[in-house]
């Protein structure tokens, strides 16, 4: 919502208004495309830009996209597990096999770490 409020409103100047902000980081929901790249556009590559996935269960983060590599962020991904964290998605046909399954393969994802809530009491 506030990169679609920095994107269209006629009354934000990035440069003013926002020249405290450094970052902002999206969840719940991706982007798209269109809208980040809109975003460093408008903000002329200023405040960087981010996205997680988590889950209510994973209170909340279980990846996050970084900037700290020299090949930046991609647009439009969910990033690299948070420390401490392992995943792996598995097939939905038979979900005894917690085989992981290959790339472009369509499954259940599992996440396993300190974050992660655990039913057991």
């Amino acid at each position: 919502m506030v990169i679609h409020l920095i994107n269209d409103s006629p009354h934000i100047d990035p440069s003013e208004d926002l020249a405290s902000v450094k970052l902002i980081m999206s969840g719940a929901a991706p982007l798209g495309a269109t809208d980040i790249e809109r975003f460093f556009d408008v903000t002329k590559g200023k405040i960087g830009f981010i996205q997680a996935y988590g889950m209510t269960e994973s209170s909340p983060l279980t990846l996050k996209q970084t900037n700290a590599f020299k090949w930046g962020i991609k647009i439009g991904g969910s990033g690299l597990l948070i420390p401490n964290t392992e995943a792996k998605f598995i097939s939905l046909e038979n979900s005894y096999c917690l085989d992981g399954l290959g790339i472009h393969e369509c499954g259940e994802l599992l996440i396993r770490g300190p974050q992660v809530y655990s039913c057991s009491s």
